[in-house]
């Protein structure tokens, strides 16, 4: 394991005597909290790294520790770093929230021509539990994370936007997409420049209609603003996906975006692309070890986890983050060729040209 800097924005509360966070938000009005962590960072997906310490940026001054924070996360692109900005999903305590982000840049660097990253890491205040009724006190408090769209403008605001390179990567997973999209609605007005080298939304548990250009639902094109904050996005989605297929899609009665991918496709807006890591997740190339952990089931690790446990999913993001807003290179346009579901092309964009 290596030694990694995890840098955090967070909206839940903290006690300064006991140094603690806890598992609720602060007041919609409170500054965010944020600082730094020092993890231990597994090179592996199968191992979890450790958390050794954190320390709060001027707690007397959040607001000031908040500034600092992010110009000292997007700093280090000046030496080849890329900034992440790493939104979790459900069941995660803030501690596993610092890791899992230490563990997701390890995971990634792993890759042929990987770039160095720099996490940080908003951690809503899930409540580290995985029980039904956690669950829904966990989407209750994701969906108090319009204070993301406090972060979303603090980064815009350090943001040096004579050099789009060093523009940051976003990468939200499951819960997180429903946080990030919370966050996203709150922007008003919305941001005037793009933030986002690629914006990444992996397993989201949200409803498909995110990006429709029209309906009457809460959730209705709630996510269409993204488009103009990053120079792309990749919307990952798998079938198979048992957490939100089967489980999400029952407790919220209706269909998920990590299922189905965002819907209608025709209303996409041009640089968002809905990519399905089907075969990829449900048949490994070749040349990928795909061995589950003892004590994990293949709905979570394999349908549900691609996205860092799928090395050809992981290699997949990165030729998209190396792009930019470009064509990304292995993807392909237009339906699944079966060959190439199990080969270096695993990545099926929508819609056909």
């Amino acid at each position: 394991m290596s030694v990694r800097t995890v840098h955090f924005a967070t909206n839940r509360s903290y006690d300064p005597v006991r140094l603690r966070f806890g598992v609720k938000p602060e007041d919609g009005a409170a500054p965010l909290w944020s600082g730094f962590a020092a993890c231990l960072a597994a090179p592996s997906p199968a191992v979890d790294g450790r958390l050794r310490s954190f320390d709060v940026a001027r707690p007397e001054e959040p607001e000031t520790g908040l500034r600092e924070t992010i110009a000292d996360w997007l700093g280090s692109a000046g030496n080849g770093e890329v900034p992440l900005l790493f939104v979790h999903g459900f069941n995660f305590g803030f501690e596993d929230a610092l890791v899992r982000a230490a563990d997701v840049a390890a995971w990634l660097e792993g890759g042929p021509g990987a770039p160095r990253l720099r996490p940080l890491v908003f951690t809503w205040p899930s409540n580290g539990l995985g029980t039904v009724a956690a669950y829904h006190d966990d989407q209750a408090d994701a969906a108090a994370a319009p204070s993301l769209a406090r972060l979303f403008r603090a980064i815009a605001d350090a943001m040096p936007q004579e050099n789009p390179a060093r523009r940051p990567v976003l990468l939200a997973h499951s819960m997180g997409v429903f946080a990030t999209r919370c966050g996203v609605q709150a922007l008003k007005p919305p941001l005037p420049q793009r933030i986002f080298r690629h914006a990444f939304l992996m397993a989201g548990d949200d409803w498909t209609d995110v990006f429709a250009s029209t309906g009457a639902s809460a959730s209705a094109g709630a996510l269409r603003p993204l488009a103009a904050m990053a120079e792309a996005v990749t919307v990952g989605f798998n079938a198979a996906d048992g957490v939100v297929w089967l489980v999400s899609e029952a407790i919220n009665d209706g269909p998920r975006l990590g299922a189905n991918g965002p819907m209608p496709r025709a209303e996409l807006p041009t640089n968002v692309a809905a990519v399905d890591y089907s075969m990829a997740a449900a048949k490994p190339p070749p040349w990928v070890q795909q061995t589950i952990p003892n004590g994990e089931s293949e709905t979570n690790w394999q349908a549900h986890q691609y996205y860092r446990n799928n090395a050809a999913v992981r290699a997949d993001m990165l030729a998209a983050i190396a792009a930019g807003g470009g064509a990304v290179a292995g993807r392909r346009k237009g339906r699944h060729d079966p060959a190439a579901g199990v080969k270096e092309d695993p990545a099926c964009w929508y819609p056909p040209p």
